[in-house]
């Protein structure tokens, strides 16, 4: 499952990421950027991984919410609504680094 924020808003989002089922990771950026490629390849490649993009008109929202530096574009998330970790924009687009910080989520 795919989605993106907009038209998912904060609040759907904080019910989505309560999902003990799923790990969530979150893109903060465009859908041409790579981390949002690497991101939908994870989803596909890790099993219980849902991953969402935030476009520009939620990013200062979702920044401010969870407190994610400015230079940081990934937001990992366990099975709830706490940060794990958030990634630089060179860690969301290596695969490996991505991978790796979900599956310690």
């Amino acid at each position: 499952m795919t989605d993106s924020m907009p038209p998912i808003s904060l609040d759907e989002m904080l019910g989505i990421l309560q999902n003990p089922n799923f790990k969530t990771y979150v893109v903060i950026g465009k859908k041409s950027d790579k981390a949002w490629n690497l991101a939908l390849a994870t989803q596909n490649y890790l099993p219980g991984v849902r991953s969402y993009l935030v476009k520009p008109d939620s990013q200062a929202l979702v920044r401010d919410h969870f407190n994610v530096p400015s230079d940081h574009v990934g937001v990992v998330f366990g099975r709830s609504d706490s940060v794990s970790k958030t990634l630089t924009k060179d860690q969301t687009e290596d695969f490996l680094k991505v991978a790796e910080s979900i599956n310690k989520a």
